[in-house]
């Protein structure tokens, strides 16, 4: 990574840009809403919490070109990213710690900015993973399919006694090579759609504490053989209690149902879905 990082300053030591990921742990991001004149807007999406702490950017950008300042460095935003204006001293610094591999430290009157290496970064995702959130593999060579808009409709699937709250399958992957079959893929979603619907009532019992922790996600890998059954979740961090008394819910309700599909399923039946908890409070209508 480092090698990376040089070649790409050493291309243009002036101005600086990354691409960035999308950040799953923020709480907020930016949006940037195109207009048909050529300008744009720029939003921030939250997730419906009181408070911003961190919020995600599309790229990043540092500039060396800033005149005329008595700060060493300003921030801006731009469409949908953060570009940082620096001195050209500055930039020079910035710079040099990049290529030796070493963290940068700035502030002005009103801003901080840090550069920080890390040894080992592990990403978590919560959705559209590529990474699985049941065991950390790679999925990033998986097929995955997300389903078409009425498919998403049917796949709402309301919490009993929390209306306010659904869980909505939005994506299965092939755990195995390639694609699905066409012809079985039909049959496929239908089994995974009847498999959430199932998950919901299960989780009924811990929506309350699933949400006051922020944990808005459930995911299970399910694998079907000829005469066996196995599936496995993605963890609940901090109520490891609870996630042990919905697995046990699971055993009672999911196994049964997967054994009734071993006879049906010629070619086993391997996939991983995630389904995010989403909230239907319906929005409040403005005054028009």
């Amino acid at each position: 990574m480092k090698e990376e990082i040089k070649t790409l300053v050493e291309s243009n030591r002036s101005m600086i840009c990354w691409i960035l990921d999308f950040n799953d742990q923020a709480d907020s991001c930016f949006v940037c809403e195109q207009k048909g004149n050529g300008g744009y807007t720029t939003h921030i999406f939250t997730n419906g919490g009181k408070s911003r702490r961190v919020t995600g950017a599309s790229f990043v950008i540092f500039d060396g070109a800033l005149k005329h300042s008595n700060e060493k460095f300003i921030v801006t935003v731009i469409e949908d990213g953060i570009v940082v204006r620096m001195q050209s001293e500055t930039m020079d610094e910035a710079v040099r710690c990049l290529l030796a591999g070493q963290n940068f430290h700035l502030e002005s009157s009103s801003m901080v900015v840090d550069i920080i290496w890390e040894d080992k970064f592990t990403p978590v995702y919560n959705t559209g993973a590529l990474i699985s959130p049941i065991d950390g593999s790679d999925i990033g060579g998986k097929y995955q399919y997300g389903l078409v808009l009425h498919r998403q409709f049917r796949s709402m699937n309301f919490i009993p006694t929390a209306n306010e709250w659904a869980l909505r399958l939005s994506t299965v992957i092939n755990m195995e090579d390639g694609k699905f079959p066409s012809v079985l893929q039909p049959k496929y979603f239908d089994i995974c759609e009847q498999m959430a619907a199932q998950i919901a009532t299960t989780i009924a019992p811990f929506i309350g504490v699933l949400v006051a922790n922020n944990h808005r996600f459930v995911a299970i890998r399910v694998r079907i053989d000829t005469d066996n059954v196995t599936y496995d979740t993605a963890k609940w961090p901090g109520m490891e209690d609870e996630h042990f008394v919905w697995t046990v819910t699971l055993d009672d309700q999911i196994i049964p149902y997967l054994y009734n599909l071993c006879a049906i399923l010629p070619s086993g039946f391997h996939v991983e879905m995630h389904m995010p908890i989403v909230s239907a409070r319906s929005l409040p209508i403005g005054d028009l």
